[in-house]
């Protein structure tokens, strides 16, 4: 089944997902499949135990607009060689800590 995660905590390591079905199921870290944290609002493809969902994925395509936290990929990555630049010329100064 797909749905999208509603909520996440890392204290509890447990979270909500809304099921395209219109329902909630709750899952645990433990069932989550992915390298990257889980995030709110992320789609995701599930497998269902009663009232909870085990074995979650994140959707195709959800990965990529995920990667830098909610699709910004291409711009994280410019910053990042600007941040660069400014820590060699300015580095002292710190300028480029505040830029990140």
């Amino acid at each position: 089944m797909t749905g999208q995660i509603l909520n996440y905590s890392v204290q509890s390591n447990s979270g909500v997902i809304s099921g395209d079905d219109n329902q909630r199921y709750s899952f645990n870290g433990v069932d989550w499949m992915e390298s990257d944290p889980p995030r709110r609002g992320m789609q995701v493809d599930f497998a269902i135990d009663g009232t909870s969902a085990t074995e979650i994925y994140a959707a195709l395509g959800a990965r990529q607009s995920y990667a830098y936290g909610g699709g910004r990929a291409k711009s994280y990555s410019k910053k990042k060689v600007t941040a660069g630049v400014l820590a060699i010329v300015v580095g002292g100064l710190g300028i480029h800590k505040f830029y990140m």
